[in-house]
């Protein structure tokens, strides 16, 4: 395949002689090293006294815990929004400096393919992190490459890179919640009758039009006149419609309805889960329009060493727990709801795929005792 590497996210650094030197792996420094990661303060983090993030940059950096302060994220890797610098000198060079520095052999994946990435700007293609939530983050999805690009070139303040954001996590405590992709829509079109506000807030033009479609999918599956692919087809415009109708509803109508939800909840009678879940969101985000995710989106909790899978342009929210991340070397958010910070609705109505489908749950294999 030709190389197809995104223009580098930041200027090559320079390094002195003494850094050249030391990326020989001489017996003063080794080409194994210990890095410095950084780490964001984000309001949704775990305060210090029990945050993993806060434990882990103490351990490599020296720093204080602050007991009080929220440790977010920890990020581990060379994009320019917060690049890891190494401890090879007493100055302590970037990783990007490092990496553009070193000379390195082809890269192969193990089934012998080559990786397709350059590090002649010392960028690694992959950006690794530490998240420890206390509270739900945003509604979001992730732009692919071409998207990502555009957005980088008509909002360079907003998309800071041009690159994808593909994610892998992995639970590291015995609990981690999130919401992950839309739910098959037979349950979402069985909550919006089933919930009064919920139909509501959608509007009962299209809630009707919603529940005709999914009654003429099944016709048409039944009777033969769509076969699965243009079932999806179908599902997913009645879904594209649904959702879009939400989201793009009256703020203050769907804050209303939010509370009748909220209501019904204390009230405790005919409560599903997800009712319980727009509650507890509610407590967090009053009135959002991103409460109501819970009737769209799946939930999903796996346990430690359990992982799933994030393309790009799929729906989701971490809701509580702490994990690795794996994924493109990218900071590119587009966000709908839950949230304080700006929000791009059209984009990202415009971007998600609108398939119906649970994560797959992976479970490692111990391959060694390290």
């Amino acid at each position: 395949a030709p190389n197809t590497d995104p223009p580098p996210l930041s200027s090559r650094p320079a390094l002195t002689p003494k850094h050249q030197n030391s990326m020989q792996g001489d017996s003063e420094h080794p080409s194994l090293f210990p890095i410095i990661p950084t780490y964001q303060p984000y309001a949704w983090g775990l305060p210090g006294a029990s945050s993993l993030v806060a434990h882990l940059f103490s351990r490599h950096s020296n720093d204080p815990i602050s007991l009080t302060e929220p440790y977010a994220e920890l990020w581990m890797g060379t994009h320019p929004a917060s690049p890891s610098t190494t401890t090879l000198t007493p100055d302590r060079p970037t990783l990007q400096a490092v990496v553009a520095a070193t000379p390195h052999p082809a890269l192969k994946c193990k089934n012998g393919d080559a990786l397709h990435f350059s590090t002649a700007h010392g960028e690694l293609p992959f950006l690794l992190k530490i998240l420890s939530i206390a509270r739900p983050l945003s509604i979001q999805a992730h732009p692919n490459r071409h998207r990502a690009a555009q957005l980088h070139a008509r909002f360079p303040d907003v998309y800071k890179d041009p690159n994808h954001k593909p994610e892998m996590c992995v639970a590291l405590s015995d609990s981690f919640r999130a919401m992950c992709g839309f739910r098959p829509v037979e349950q979402t079109a069985a909550d919006i009758a089933r919930v009064p506000a919920l139909r509501d807030a959608i509007g009962q033009i299209q809630a009707d039009r919603f529940r005709s479609a999914m009654e003429e999918v099944a016709a048409a599956v039944e009777d033969g006149r769509a076969d699965p692919a243009e079932a999806r087809r179908m599902k997913s415009d009645a879904l594209r419609l649904a959702f879009a109708a939400l989201i793009e509803a009256d703020a203050d109508h769907v804050a209303e309805r939010v509370r009748e939800v909220v209501r019904m909840v204390e009230a405790g009678k005919d409560v599903a889960a997800t009712d319980r879940l727009v509650a507890n969101l509610d407590s967090y985000f009053t009135g959002d329009v991103g409460c109501f995710a819970p009737y769209f989106l799946n939930y999903l909790e796996i346990s430690a060493g359990e992982a799933f899978v994030m393309p790009a342009n799929e729906p989701h929210a971490y809701l509580s727990g702490e994990c690795v991340e794996v994924m493109a070397c990218s900071d590119n958010v587009v966000r709908v709801g839950l949230t304080p910070k700006a929000k791009d609705t059209k984009t990202l109505l415009d971007m998600l795929t609108y398939n119906d489908m649970m994560p797959q749950v992976l479970n490692g294999v111990q391959t060694n005792s390290f």
